[in-house]
């Protein structure tokens, strides 16, 4: 779908499958913080989508907005959770190097 959604001859007929929009907005919602590769295309076919004023409504009613602020965030505090836990690791690598050096001497 993301790859005939990208050509502009193709992405019109999707225009009026609402069938289609509202099936991959229950998946974002669903997929959202499990499948991060699966829920990137499907970012990108609602992207595509926006480009067309007619899918406007629908992308509204289908709360995609909503959706893709709510997977920023998720994904914000992954990445601020895994700096922490980066910075935790290096602070005990570097607290037992340094046991490590007082103990030899």
């Amino acid at each position: 779908i993301l790859q005939l959604v990208q050509e502009p001859d193709f992405l019109s007929q999707f225009v009026d499958n609402k069938v289609l929009i509202g099936a991959l907005g229950r998946m974002l919602q669903e997929e959202r913080k499990k499948d991060n590769e699966l829920v990137s295309n499907i970012l990108e076919i609602f992207f595509c989508f926006s480009n067309f004023s007619q899918l406007h409504p629908i992308l509204i009613n289908s709360k995609i907005g909503a959706t893709t602020m709510q997977i920023i965030s998720h994904e914000n505090k992954r990445y601020e959770l895994t700096i922490n836990d980066r910075k935790k690791q290096e602070t005990k690598d570097l607290s037992e190097s340094v046991n490590f050096d007082e103990n030899e001497m």
